[in-house]
């Protein structure tokens, strides 16, 4: 098993973020983990409401929660017809009005997990994204995949990975900086037309943000005030800038 540090792994506060994402497998596990990691509880209703790929129902399904809100959505074809650009402006409509925050990857999740490996600056396409993985893999990881997952990737199935079990701490470090380099000096920054790029670095760096107000000694009222504040500095950052379709 890959070692993780043990910075992170502190008594979990009691603080709750509700998330919504498209895999309902291995790219969900891996998000629930990370915000584990950082001592916070993941809730997600993605196991009942199977097949959610559309972002106007990711949203909804996260709308009526109480908790920090999350979408976790895939740029994919999207965008290719009228139908599906208008429910892409409606689903940010509805997120900006509701304080959700949209962690849009363009083409999808797994380049995140491709960024652990490599770096990627040139357009590529999500079964492009898959074929590399899966190469690396095989070829870098063979001694924590389990059977069934090495069985997985030489039937060209990637699914079922346990991304969080598989991926170090080192080589999560390496993709914040890769991630965070696809996205320096992209001002206006629209995640929807720029590919490859994905906002998991904004999302890690928020739960960063996070854990250190929950850590710190202030009374549990000043703390309030301080996550409000950063939930509303955070969203524009990793929200509004996708307000144009």
């Amino acid at each position: 098993m890959a070692k993780r540090s043990k910075k992170n792994r502190e008594t979990k506060q009691n603080l709750n973020i509700f998330i919504a994402c498209e895999d309902s497998k291995g790219g969900l596990n891996y998000i629930k983990n990370l915000i584990r990691e950082y001592g916070f509880y993941p809730n997600d209703s993605c196991y009942e409401k199977k097949n959610i790929t559309d972002l106007k129902n990711l949203v909804e399904t996260v709308n009526n929660s109480k908790d920090i809100k999350i979408v976790f959505v895939d740029v994919d074809d999207k965008l290719k017809s009228p139908a599906n650009k208008q429910n892409v402006n409606t689903g940010i409509q509805k997120a900006k009005n509701n304080n959700i925050c949209i962690i849009v990857s363009n083409e999808c999740l797994e380049l995140w997990f491709l960024l652990h490996f490599k770096n990627q600056t040139a357009y590529i396409k999500r079964e492009n994204i898959f074929k590399i993985l899966i190469k690396e893999l095989l070829e870098k990881k063979k001694n924590v995949l389990t059977k069934d997952e090495i069985k997985n990737l030489e039937d060209a199935r990637i699914k079922n990975i346990d991304w969080f079990k598989i991926l170090d701490e080192d080589e999560k470090n390496k993709a914040l900086q890769r991630c965070k380099k696809l996205i320096k000096n992209k001002s206006p920054l629209n995640p929807w037309n720029e590919n490859p790029i994905t906002l998991m670095c904004c999302f890690i760096e928020f739960l960063e943000k996070l854990k250190e107000i929950t850590n710190s000694k202030l009374n549990n009222k000043e703390k309030k005030k301080q996550i409000q504040e950063l939930i509303k500095k955070c969203y524009p950052m990793i929200g509004i800038e996708i307000q144009n379709v």
